[in-house]
């Protein structure tokens, strides 16, 4: 299967040109929306994530001259799937939810053999004190696995349930921790029972059952749960596939011209991003060995995308102009701290954010860009008449 390479970039979508000259709403003296285009923004020098400044603006170009939107005040979009949650798709989560979760019995077996599951609490100490990751009480564990390091699970082969024994080992060398590579160790081990592993379906469920293994009182309150769990899901699926229609048809019903010399521009911007977000110093050999692509094919598979992608973006901020969308920086903050919160697309840290930069933007106007592209199809979506699918 192909790659998407924006969607691998983590770029999808991302690179907008809202602000670019030529928008009438720009003299409305809105500091937001003021002359000065989002793609010259610098971060200060003194700032610890400064990045390189923007030497080559993206092109300017009148948005209202690129595309004519369709009618967008009064649409209708009609769902493809049915989100009416019955009795039985509860009663089916919750079997997948038995199907996917290890459910053990204790067993009236009483001495551990080869192939055992057995149920243990254990204290591992160097040198008389217990070393970090050493200890845990009521772990499962199966003999034979190979799980634990040499020693340990042969060791516990014909002990009886009830009982404690201390099993003197040694860590491999190459083991990953420094500390513990070739030490000498002793483990303290005490059989609490050997279990089995068993199967439950939904009608074979007991409240008692439910209570030790749930930490729900009752099967009613597990269902509550689940059927609460799902009408959330429900919610957030109904939503995505409403903005998703929304954006094909506002896409679909619109005229695009991309102004010429945009799209060689975007390429550039992107792989600049790339090479940047990666500190690359050799792109060609990132590209063949991330991608299987010679240099040839990555740039016309990126093309490709950056033309579909652009005339989705062309059409958003036509769209953003006449719902008159803006981002403040306040709005901006908190939503850098939420995608860096949440790990979202790789932003695992405000350093990350800023190294998605180029020569002609920034990696907070990348973000910026983003956001009112999210922010811009929300409110769309909210404005449509949506018709349920029907039976």
């Amino acid at each position: 299967m192909k790659k998407n390479l924006l969607v691998v970039l983590m770029i999808a979508s991302a690179v907008t040109l809202w602000g670019c000259g030529g928008n009438d709403s720009n003299a409305s003296g809105n500091e937001e929306d003021s002359g000065e285009s989002v793609l010259a923004h610098n971060i200060e020098a003194e700032d610890p994530y400064a990045v390189p400044e923007v030497t080559d603006p993206i092109m300017s170009y009148a948005v209202n001259e690129c595309v004519t939107l369709g009618n967008i005040d009064d649409m209708t979009v009609t769902l493809e799937n049915d989100y009416t949650l019955t009795d039985e798709i509860v009663h089916n989560n919750i079997e997948s939810l038995l199907a996917y979760q290890a459910i053990y019995e204790v067993t009236d077996k009483q001495v551990v053999e080869t192939g055992d599951i057995v149920n243990i609490d254990y204290v591992g100490k160097k040198d008389g004190v217990a070393f970090n990751g050493g200890t845990a009480t009521g772990y499962r564990l199966t003999i034979g696995s190979g799980q634990f390091i040499p020693g340990f699970e042969d060791g516990l082969i014909g002990v009886r349930v009830g009982d404690t024994v201390d099993l003197d080992l040694t860590f491999p060398e190459n083991y990953g921790s420094e500390e513990l590579a070739g030490a000498a160790v002793v483990f303290t081990v005490t059989v609490n029972s050997i279990d089995k592993q068993i199967s439950m379906t939904y009608d074979e469920l007991t409240d008692e059952f439910v209570s030790e293994n749930f930490g729900m009182a009752t099967v009613s309150e597990l269902e509550e749960n689940v059927r609460e769990r799902l009408v959330e899901m429900g919610e957030e699926q109904k939503q995505t596939e409403i903005e998703d229609l929304v954006t094909e048809k506002v896409i679909s019903e619109a005229e695009i011209n991309i102004p010429d010399g945009l799209v060689d521009q975007l390429c550039d911007q992107w792989v600049g991003i790339l090479q940047n977000r990666n500190e690359l110093d050799d792109f060609e050999s990132y590209v063949e060995g991330n991608y299987q692509l010679t240099m040839d094919e990555f740039y016309t598979q990126l093309r490709e995308e950056v033309v579909e992608n652009t005339k989705k973006q062309l059409v958003f901020e036509a769209v953003a102009d006449k719902l008159k969308v803006t981002v403040s920086d306040e709005e901006l903050d908190e939503y850098i701290d939420s995608i860096v919160s949440a790990g979202t697309y790789g932003y695992s840290s405000e350093e990350v954010v800023y190294k998605y930069s180029s020569k002609y933007q920034t990696g907070r106007d990348y973000l910026r860009q983003r956001y009112k592209m999210e922010k811009t199809i929300d409110e769309l979506a909210k404005t449509v008449k949506v018709e349920e699918k029907k039976s």
